[in-house]
């Protein structure tokens, strides 16, 4: 719908609601019966109007279905029923689909924080167009991915993330013995601290780094080179800190491997007694 035609329906839109209010007024003094219904029509299509315009279609949807109905005054009616099938094209659909390694029952999905879907049955889902923040959740484990919807594509497949199978889950892990957990006391706390270090910056310049190349594998399939400067950026400042993140990693792990190397460890000389046998042992320092 161009800016000048929705110009003018919103023009008859307030032209019809005088109308309607005034033969309104007219029928309760006439008849003495209200006339909130009619109101609420005129209402409704309004709404309709102003939240298109928004881009909020859904709830335009809903505000011309309510106007669209046979107990609203004829002339809205029409007008409302118009306007519902010109806008149904312009929203947009996207379809989930999960690999049938998982249990279906189990995929869920939340959109902005809502839940949105909440058992997997492969049908379309009708959104709003703009960037949404997807959340699935995979027997019981979540992945979250920024994903820009555009204003009339239909349909669009989504392959919902499956988060990989921790190595605890595939196998039990093996009993050790509690004394040979205990860590090296010739080792320096400083290569502890710094392994951690690098430990937590792989992880997050990884989900950076995944995230971010997912979204511009998104920009580039939907909108280049149109995209706007708020997608491009936020997609160039993901791959930045996982860049960032990375280089931390590197740097943390290089000192942790220089400080252990650069540490001397000595092994004593000892002489071990067995069955009458006396054993040497070599030792000597690094």
């Amino acid at each position: 719908m161009s800016p000048s035609a929705c110009k003018g329906c919103r023009l008859f839109s307030v032209v019809l609601l005088g109308l309607v209010t005034a033969g309104g007024t007219r029928t309760v003094q006439a008849q003495g019966e209200p006339s909130n219904e009619k109101k609420v029509c005129a209402d409704q299509a309004l709404n309709g109007q102003r939240l298109a315009g928004e881009e909020k279609l859904l709830a335009a949807r809903a505000a011309y279905t309510a106007c669209a109905a046979d107990t609203c005054p004829g002339p809205v009616t029409a007008d409302c029923r118009r306007w519902l099938a010109e806008l149904m094209p312009t929203i947009p659909s996207v379809v989930f689909f999960l690999d049938d390694a998982h249990e279906q029952s189990s995929a869920l999905v939340w959109l902005d924080g809502t839940l949105l879907v909440e058992k997997y049955d492969g049908k379309p889902v009708l959104l709003d167009p703009g960037i949404h923040e997807f959340r699935f959740v995979v027997d019981g484990k979540s992945v979250t991915r920024d994903i820009v919807i555009r204003k009339g594509e239909k349909n669009r497949r989504i392959d919902v993330p499956v988060p990989p199978r921790s190595l605890a889950q595939s196998a039990p892990a093996p009993t050790k013995d509690p004394a040979s957990e205990a860590p090296d006391p010739s080792t320096p706390a400083s290569v502890y601290v710094l392994a951690g270090v690098a430990g937590v910056a792989l992880t997050v310049g990884g989900y950076l780094g995944v995230t971010g190349l997912s979204q511009r594998s998104d920009l580039r399939d939907t909108c280049y080179p149109g995209c706007t400067t708020e997608d491009v950026d936020a997609t160039r400042r993901r791959l930045l800190v996982a860049d960032i993140a990375g280089a931390v990693a590197v740097a943390a792990l290089g000192g942790a491997l220089w400080i252990y190397l650069d540490t001397p460890s000595e092994v004593r000389v000892g002489t071990s007694h067995a069955g009458g046998a006396t054993l040497g042992v070599l030792s000597g320092s690094f």
